[in-house]
């Protein structure tokens, strides 16, 4: 019917978002990594809302004369502030791409029919704590250049409401798994 059309369609577009995250995750790492090694490249890189607390890597523009308030060029930055913006950013994407194959193979296996089985609750269940370790990561972030710093700390509502969701669905498909083994168990 119409559902499985939607699963079967759902999965290849699934498919497609970590391959342009891996190719985005791989692009931010060779040039933080090589900003590092070269501190004076990417001067026409521009970092705008880099570090604030939130569920994003920052907004990067690519303009030679483009500065603003709270702008900074990559190679403006120190080491350890490129340092963290690696660690952070790799993190963020690590913990989205894990999340979204766990969500791919949840799908796979509802599309197959085998939907209140242990291997989807327990999907569910590290979803729960991948949200966990996102609404953490997202919370907070600082900057420290020079003479100037910022620590910003802040609640993500989207994440956590994510997270709450995917616990949610964990004990909606154990409740859907013993009312299953009660079904079969009656006939």
């Amino acid at each position: 019917g119409l559902n499985i059309k939607i699963l079967q369609l759902a999965i290849p577009f699934f498919r497609v978002i970590q391959v342009v995250m891996l190719v985005f995750m791989a692009g931010f790492i060779g040039v933080l990594v090589y900003s590092i090694m070269d501190t004076e490249a990417f001067s026409n890189v521009h970092l705008q809302n880099t570090f604030r607390a939130r569920f994003s890597v920052g907004d990067f523009k690519i303009c030679p004369d483009c500065e603003s308030p709270g702008s900074y060029t990559l190679s403006q930055l120190s080491t350890y502030m490129k340092l963290w913006l690696l660690v952070r950013g790799t993190a963020l994407m690590l913990l989205a791409l894990i999340s979204l194959q766990v969500i791919l193979r949840i799908t796979k296996s509802i599309r197959d029919k085998a939907t209140f089985y242990n291997r989807n609750i327990k999907g569910f269940l590290q979803l729960f704590r991948l949200g966990i370790a996102i609404a953490a990561l997202s919370s907070f972030n600082f900057f420290i250049q020079g003479a100037e710093s910022n620590f910003e700390f802040s609640i993500p509502f989207g994440a956590l409401a994510y997270t709450l969701g995917c616990r949610l669905l964990a004990e909606i498909f154990i409740e859907g798994k013993m009312l299953a083994e009660d079904s079969n168990s009656i006939v």
